[in-house]
């Protein structure tokens, strides 16, 4: 069994982007909003703040922030 990331690599025909070729991607303009993903945005708060130690109870929603 394979991967899903392994299949959509192999794929015949498909154009490569920047980081499958080795290259970092250009850095956004200064002041650009950058996407990030809530899990993303939790981890640097909690960063922001210094926590070190988090609790938690696991479950589907929340995986991601693990």
């Amino acid at each position: 069994m394979t991967s899903a990331t392994s299949r959509s690599e192999s794929k015949a025909g498909s154009t490569p982007t920047p980081a499958s070729l080795g290259r970092p991607k250009p850095t956004p303009p200064v002041g650009t909003p950058v996407r990030v993903t809530g899990a993303q945005s939790l981890v640097r708060s909690l960063e922001a703040v210094g926590a070190e130690v988090v609790f938690g109870i696991p479950g589907g929603t929340i995986l991601p922030a693990y």
